[in-house]
């Protein structure tokens, strides 16, 4: 016994049934509406690549912007409540403040070695532009 006993009539009733205008139209609005929902994803795959490369590019425009040599600058210092207060500053002296303000800003710091107060450029031109070491000539 055969499944199919007559595949010619079965063969033309699936030919009728596919050209049947109900299942034309059905299938056309099937595969509008794949097309439509594929379309709404490839646009929302583009709007996400879209957001990610311009938050990968704002990180980098930051991480740049913050690595900057001129952008570091010295921490302020620290009150330390164990050492006695400064003493007052005497005429024809400077405070430490102000002879930091006499260089560009973030160009030196004031660190104290051994006990001895010392400025620190960390450009030499800079250094060798405002300071005159022993044997220097000043002009």
């Amino acid at each position: 016994m055969s499944p199919n006993p007559d595949p010619e009539r079965e063969s033309a009733w699936l030919e009728m049934l596919l050209r049947d205008e109900p299942w034309q139209a059905a299938d056309a609005l099937l595969r509008a509406r794949a097309l439509a929902a594929f379309s709404r994803r490839q646009r929302q795959r583009r709007w996400t690549r879209l957001a990610a490369g311009l938050l990968a590019l704002s990180a980098l425009a930051i991480a740049l912007r913050w690595s900057r040599p001129g952008s570091i600058t010295a921490p302020p210092l620290a009150a330390n409540p164990t050492h006695a207060p400064a003493p007052p500053v005497r005429p024809g002296y400077l405070t430490d403040a102000q002879l930091l303000a006499l260089f560009p800003k973030g160009s030196c710091i004031l660190v104290e070695v051994d006990g001895h107060k010392q400025i620190i450029f960390f450009d030499p031109k800079l250094e060798q532009r405002y300071l005159a070491r022993e044997g220097d000539t000043v002009p």
